[in-house]
């Protein structure tokens, strides 16, 4: 009975405040701190959520408690986690629920978190049958459902460890025979953040602009789409995908680096791209130039030496004729008397 009565005073104090703080938001226009982060708020801002929906349950202020669950993205006002999801899979693969991150532990099944993986990668409802078929290939149709239950209750508990029994699940969600995650979720890939950056330094004219989106970009770029899933089949193309978007962004930042006379930084950019590809021709042209410009001839050289062994050997092609041009200008340099146009 003690409990109970404390329990009551509490929820009544959590009324009164609540209220109290709606009341403060609207006459002083503080809307703003339920969208952006502040010193005053929580970093996640999902963790609102829990509370304007206890508003509208017990009608404290429930047209502006509904708005701004309206603002914060909400549209269903059933239970809600109170936090949201970040995603690393680029160098490697984490997970944070709001600010906890997940370690290799609570990981209990490794199918469950290569069924989580799989749905981020698809990013759209995925049929259960296809799902079986991608992972668990070589089991009968009664026995691959099985470990599919199984694998997908414990993503489902990763994922919501305080969830309520037969509470619906909230971050995955099923469509008659489709399974994927929901759309209302607030579920943040580092994937999504990168190629918005490198797209925009792309596309940008100015090069302020340029380096600033670039340079975000870049350093999202912490190694390979999802590691650990490096043999299978169903992340290949996205993977791919990603490696091309930061080789484009990378030489772009060298190209600008080279009109800027930065010839150091030009360097770490196309020795980067060239860790992850070989023959990417425009990262062994840049390299000449710039060596050319550092008063380093046999160095420009030995750049044009392996690049034409790399592409024979990985391609069976020789130099493009803007490289070999280079090369020939390279060699006849001391009978030049104007400088190498820039690439």
């Amino acid at each position: 009975m003690k409990r109970f009565r404390i329990f009551v005073r509490r929820f009544n104090l959590f009324k009164e405040t609540i209220d109290k703080c709606l009341t403060l938001v609207q006459i002083h226009d503080y809307e703003f701190f339920f969208h952006h982060r502040s010193v005053f708020g929580p970093r996640d801002l999902q963790g609102f959520v829990p509370l304007l929906l206890e508003c509208l349950r017990e009608n404290i202020q429930k047209p502006f408690a509904g708005k701004l669950l309206e603002d914060l993205g909400v549209t269903t006002f059933d239970a809600h986690p109170g936090y949201s999801i970040r995603v690393q899979t680029l160098g490697q693969f984490r997970l944070w629920l709001g600010e906890r991150d997940v370690g290799d532990k609570d990981w209990q099944r490794e199918k469950a978190k290569e069924l989580f993986q799989l749905l981020i990668t698809v990013s759209e409802p995925i049929a259960k049958d296809e799902i079986m078929q991608i992972l668990w290939p070589y089991q009968d149709k009664k026995n691959a459902d099985r470990d599919f239950k199984v694998a997908l209750n414990s993503l489902q508990h990763v994922l919501e460890p305080m969830r309520k029994a037969r509470a619906a699940p909230f971050f995955i969600i099923r469509d008659g025979m489709f399974y994927g995650l929901n759309p209302n979720a607030v579920i943040e890939v580092d994937t999504s953040h990168f190629q918005s950056l490198i797209q925009q330094g792309l596309h940008e004219s100015g090069d302020e602009k340029v380096m600033y989106f670039l340079e975000r970009g870049l350093t999202l770029y912490q190694g390979d789409y999802l590691p650990d899933r490096r043999y299978d089949d169903w992340c290949i193309s996205k993977r791919e995908s990603l490696l091309v978007y930061f080789l484009r962004g990378a030489e772009k930042m060298a190209q600008l680096m080279v009109r800027r006379e930065n010839y150091e930084e030009a360097i770490h950019w196309c020795e980067k791209i060239l860790e992850r590809d070989r023959t990417w021709e425009e990262a062994y042209r840049l390299l000449m130039y710039c060596y050319y410009r550092k008063n380093n001839r046999p160095q420009a050289m030995k750049w044009y030496q392996k690049c034409t062994e790399v592409l024979e050997k990985e391609l069976g092609v020789t130099p493009l004729e803007p490289t070999k041009h280079m090369y020939e200008m390279i060699i006849e340099s001391e009978n030049i008397v104007n400088p190498i146009q820039q690439p």
